[in-house]
């Protein structure tokens, strides 16, 4: 319905593509990506390479468009590596293996068929957010957030490393820090 509109989303991608190249471990930094983006963009029209098209259909920016690229466009590689493993833990955890001793849980029990609707839910979102800016709508925002909390409290996860700290050690690192 809108033709102009899809090429203006392959500029921004474009784009902003060109600034993950710019900086890509570390990114332009937390919530720069309006003003960085505006920067690179009259930077590629002034280098000459922008087709007439894409001259017609600029405009002034606030969002990718596609919140994984704008994730690594403003917190880099090691920002959007971290958001990744979030999400990536929700949909494959490490799954605690049951003891002989433990009760299993029905496969259509209560705590299956919410983590289930949670899940189902994370994904819509972010499906959303690879052609639309979801998480900066702040409803949708607190939405995530919470299936996030609601997952991680539903699965049954064991830890991969637990640390001790003796009450010495704990006393030492709390007088320095």
């Amino acid at each position: 319905l809108k033709p102009d509109s899809a090429f203006g989303r392959l500029l921004i991608w474009k784009t902003t593509a060109g600034m993950i190249a710019e900086k890509p471990v570390f990114g332009h930094g937390f919530d720069q990506f309006k003003v960085q983006y505006n920067k690179a963009q009259a930077h590629y029209f002034a280098s000459g390479n922008a087709s007439e098209k894409e001259k017609r259909i600029a405009g002034n920016v606030e969002h990718a468009h596609n919140e994984f690229l704008q994730i690594w466009a403003e917190l880099g590689l090691l920002g959007f590596l971290l958001f990744v493993a979030i999400i990536g833990s929700i949909f494959f955890p490490f799954t605690k293996k049951l003891d002989s001793s433990e009760k299993i849980e029905p496969i259509l029990g209560y705590r299956n068929v919410l983590l289930i609707s949670v899940k189902a839910s994370l994904v819509a979102i972010l499906v959303s957010a690879l052609f639309a800016f979801p998480l900066h709508i702040f409803p949708t925002l607190i939405n995530f957030f919470f299936f996030v909390a609601l997952a991680s409290t539903l699965q049954k996860v064991q830890p991969l490393k637990v640390l001790h700290f003796s009450s010495q050690k704990v006393k030492i690192g709390g007088f320095y820090s």
